[in-house]
């Protein structure tokens, strides 16, 4: 057991030198003036706790002499509270400060005295602490510390407990021995009474009742202890009544005013009738408050007991006129006169005004313009006047505020349920108000008084509520805060809207101040102003400010959106939602919004003379802002993002098809890509026929994007940088159109589809002969070739002969140009079985067989393919009797001719079997013309002559 004692003995030294080390340094700071600042308060509140509980051995030596420095310490916290207590420039708030800093200081510095005294066993050296226990305890419970006085109580009961043994510490054998007897009961009986005020600052009702019986019976034998007793029994009445137990606390003062009533204590000073008279106030108070027959009879017999014994008249007043209230027995005559009396012949100081002005509030339930009429007395003839003569006094401008303030409740408290005018009554006090004073209240006062208007102004009607936001917004109230003047007017600017008085409410939003004018709520309002007076500069102003604020408070952007969206205004509801789809804000519902608004520019484009180019920018700008977020479409679902991409790709699609014809190309462009876009993004699990109807309409997107290409390009300056590029763009569309993923070769395409086909191919090649991109001519015209089911083939010969002819010029490879003649011949073919224009074909003939001459290839016989093709057509056209057009004549000679001459060529070259199809050709061309045969004759003849010359010259 020794190491352990051992540890203990150097675990108490330390902490001996601690609170030694603690105690001195506070001494010195106390000494030096310094204030208990809040961490050493914090710090003594936990060395109280620390001490409290510390039981020492005897026979350790302490570090210094706690006696004295605890005497020291009391003495420096004595002396603060006696100086601040008798200085009269003191506020409330710093003597409540000062409270709270001696409260743990006068603790610490008895817990001190206590450490001194443990190993000390002189009688008056207890009983010195046990009186100053008390003391500090009565403190502690005064300034609401109920925590450290019960620390400071159970050093007390050791102290009494100490002090009442008989055995043997205290012997009573004299005269002085009874008189410490006499000592040592009184602060016990002090010590119970403590108890008990303890016990109802916790409320422990129980404790508190039991500690009163311990010492009821022996506190009659000392007139100190019935006024003490009685002065407790006040302070727990108002610890009960703090705490909203009126009836315990009213039990208490009945017990205060029976201790006071004793024979012991008649003969007191000054204070026993101050108390007396405080005890009888609160009790009447507390009976009054309680309302029932029996507490009123009692306030009663309270009352005139007051006035009979001390002669205390008009200092009754107030109670008289409440308990006359309490019993519905107010001569109103009778409250009038009173309270213009007291109105007028009081001499005021801050206590008289108080209770005045408790006095006239007190009289409002029973007399209410008795109360109005003594108030605007008081704020006319006795505040005003003197607050102009000597305005540097400091309470009048207080005192003013107050006795308005209090007109102000009372007159909107009966404003609904009397005959009087408050709104008018009200306008009239102020106006002399600001007349006399020139300036406006404060600002704490202005807010109460307008909260209390603003409550009226909630409670009524129509014009009423009119009135009182006029009243709400007089000059008497400029120091109100941005936030009230901003309320209040929004306010007025809903009243105004309600009552459809446009003018004011534009009238009460420019009145405001210019940040006010800003707040979002404000702004709202303020559109709807606009909306009401079509004003679209307005409106447009607020949403761009609510738009900026949105990131803070998007609801009133929000609800401008829907305020537009319901009214007729078809333009500000665009603009409205055009400010919240630039910038969604967290929590909207994109899709939803961005359907609203497409919803609302697609409707515009349905009004009449409305020009579709000037919604067209807005709605695309819509539609780019779906196609960017449809990876947050699919996060809704597949059947939710299978809709959006439908919903989306109809109306891009349909718009597109729509105003094709009505609206810039580039428009069309943009809604065929976007529409190309939501398209690629639907599911591909709804079926053949589905996915067939989409790969449909995403090549007629192409074909849409490509066209209003072609009219963008060929619209510009040829070779501009800005043409090339839309060429450029049309070869991007041609090769999306002609992808593998949109291609069906299963499927035979139909007359319309080819037909858009043909024309894609046209503009391919158009792009090509632009863009001088030669390399890829031969695949765009091998593409030409392989088309089947073309009807209008002719369409396709202008552009064909044009790149020959500009490929010929500018001497392009010849490898890119081979396909040329193919592609003709094709052309002329399915335009002869089409039955069509044959003077066309004929020149088409013409011009092919010329372009292959020319060349000097005819791969696989096609210039005679063209020839036989010829023959059939002037075979088939070769009877005017049917109305039909015959084979132009020109043609046919010219073609029979060269045809002939070819034959010669072949001839001369030896090559006398393919000579011979050659002059089959040119004879049975020539038996068509029309010349009675003249030509087929010459023909025939020159064959004959050339037949036998090249038979003479080779030996035959």
């Amino acid at each position: 057991m020794a190491p352990l004692k051992s540890f203990k003995r150097d675990a108490a030294i330390k902490q001996l030198q601690s609170e030694a080390d603690f105690a001195t340094a506070l001494c010195k700071s106390l000494k030096d003036g310094r204030n208990v600042t809040t961490n050493v308060c914090a710090e003594l509140k936990s060395r109280v706790q620390q001490l409290w509980t510390l039981s020492l051995p005897p026979q350790i030596i302490r570090p210094i002499d706690f006696d004295h420095i605890g005497t020291r310490i009391w003495n420096y916290a004595t002396n603060l509270i006696r100086a601040t207590s008798s200085s009269d420039g003191v506020e409330q708030d710093g003597q409540d400060s000062v409270a709270r800093s001696c409260v743990p200081l006068r603790a610490y510095a008895y817990l001190l005295l206590d450490l001194a005294t443990e190993t000390v066993t002189g009688d008056s050296q207890h009983l010195r602490l046990f009186k100053i226990g008390l003391k500090s305890t009565r403190y502690c419970l005064t300034h609401e510390s109920p925590e450290i006085a019960m620390h400071l109580l159970e050093k007390c009961s050791i102290y009494a407990t100490r002090l009442e043994d008989a055995q043997p510490a205290i012997v009573f054998n004299d005269d002085g021995d009874s008189d410490r007897r006499s000592e040592v009961e009184d602060l016990v009986t002090e010590l119970w009474l403590l108890r008990m005020l303890h016990s109802c600052k916790v409320m422990r009702s129980d404790l508190a009742e039991h500690f009163f019986a311990k010492v009821n019976a022996g506190l009659s034998a000392s007139a100190v202890l019935s006024y003490m007793a009685a002065e407790i029994c006040y302070d727990a009445s108002r610890s009960m009544t703090k705490h909203g137990r009126s009836r315990d606390g009213s039990q208490w003062l009945e017990r205060a005013v029976s201790l006071l009533e004793s024979d012991s204590i008649a003969d007191l000073d000054r204070d026993t009738e101050d108390l007396r008279i405080s005890v009888a106030v609160a009790l009447v108070g507390a009976l009054l408050e309680q309302g029932d027959v029996d507490s009123i009879n009692r306030a009663r017999q309270v009352t005139d007991s007051l006035s009979s014994k001390y002669r205390l008249g008009d200092r009754l007043t107030v109670l008289r006129i409440h308990l006359a209230i309490a019993l519905n027995q107010g001569d109103e005559d009778a409250i009038d006169k009173v309270l213009h009396r007291a109105v007028s012949v009081t001499l005021l100081t801050d206590i008289t005004f108080v209770i005045i002005l408790r006095l006239i509030y007190g009289a409002r339930k029973a007399h209410v313009q008795a109360c109005l009429s003594s108030l605007d007395q008081l704020i006319r003839n006795r505040l005003l006047p003197d607050l102009t003569s000597v305005m540097e006094t400091d309470e009048l401008p207080t005192w003013l505020e107050k006795a308005v303030v209090t007109y102000t409740s009372v007159c909107t408290a009966t404003a609904f349920t009397s005959a009087c005018k408050p709104v008018a009554t009200l306008t009239t006090l102020f106006d002399a108000i600001i007349h006399a004073t020139q300036s406006p209240l404060s600002a704490r006062t202005t807010h109460t008084i307008q909260t209390l208007i603003w409550n009226a102004s909630a409670k009524s009607t129509g014009e009423n509520t009119k009135s009182w936001l006029h009243l709400v917004q007089h000059c008497l109230f400029d120091s109100a805060g941005v936030v009230n003047k901003a309320r209040i007017g929004r306010k007025a600017i809903k009243i105004a809207l309600d009552c459809r008085d446009l003018d004011a409410a534009r009238a009460s939003y420019f009145q405001l101040p210019e940040t006010a004018r800003n707040e979002s709520a404000t702004r709202y309002l303020a559109f709807k102003i606009a909306l009401s007076m079509n004003d679209t500069q307005m409106a447009s102003d607020c949403l761009d400010v609510l738009m900026k604020q949105s990131s803070k408070d998007p609801k009133y952007l929000y609800a401008c959106v829907l305020e537009a969206q319901t009214s007729n205004d078809r333009t500000l509801a665009v603009a409205a939602f055009q400010r919240l789809v630039v910038q969604p804000l967290q929590g909207v519902h994109l899709p939803a919004l961005l359907r609203c608004t497409a919803r609302l520019h697609i409707g515009e484009l349905d009004q009449p003379n409305t020009p579709p180019d000037e919604v067209m920018h807005e709605l695309l700008r819509v539609f780019d802002i779906a196609a960017d977020n449809v990876k947050l479409f699919r996060q809704a679902g597949d059947d939710q993002h299978r809709a959006e991409m439908q919903w989306w790709s109809k109306n891009t699609y349909n718009l597109a098809l729509r105003l094709c014809s009505e609206v810039h190309p580039e428009y069309v462009v943009r809604l065929a890509r976007l529409c190309a876009r939501f398209l690629s993004c639907l599911p591909k699990d709804d079926g053949n026929m589905h996915q067939d109807n989409i790969l449909d309409r995403r090549r007629i997107c192409h074909f849409l994007a490509a066209t209003a290409l072609t009219v963008l390009g060929r619209s510009c300056d040829d070779g501009t940088e800005e043409s090339l590029q839309y060429y450029t763009e049309i070869r991007k569309e041609v090769q999306a159109y002609t992808a593998p993923e949109l291609a069906q070769p299963e499927i035979q395409w139909d007359p319309s589809t080819s037909a858009r086909t043909l024309e894609l191919y046209k503009f391919d090649l158009e792009a090509i002969l632009k863009l001088q991109q030669w390399e890829t001519l031969k695949s765009a015209l091998e593409r030409c070739l392989q088309l089947d089911n073309i009807d209008r083939w002719d369409t396709l010969v202008d552009i064909v002969l044009v790149i020959h002819e500009r490929a010929s010029a500018l001497k392009a490879p010849t490898s890119s140009t081979t396909d040329i003649p193919a592609l003709l011949s094709k052309i002329i073919n399915e335009v002869w079985r089409q039955d069509r224009e044959v003077t066309k074909l004929a020149r088409w003939i013409r011009i092919t067989f010329t372009i292959i001459s020319t060349s000097g290839e005819d791969d696989g016989g096609l210039s005679l393919k063209l020839v036989d093709q010829a023959i059939r057509m002037a075979k088939t056209r070769q009877n005017r009797q049917t109305g039909r057009e015959r084979y132009p004549e020109e043609e046919l000679q010219w073609l029979a001719t060269t045809t002939f001459n070819r034959a010669v060529d072949l001839l001369a070259q030896d090559e006398r079997k393919e000579a011979e199809g050659w002059v089959v050709g040119a004879l049975e061309l020539a038996r068509y013309a029309d010349d009675g045969g003249l030509l087929h004759k010459h023909l025939t003849r020159n064959r004959d002559e050339a037949m036998k010359r090249l038979g003479w010259r080779n030996g035959v």
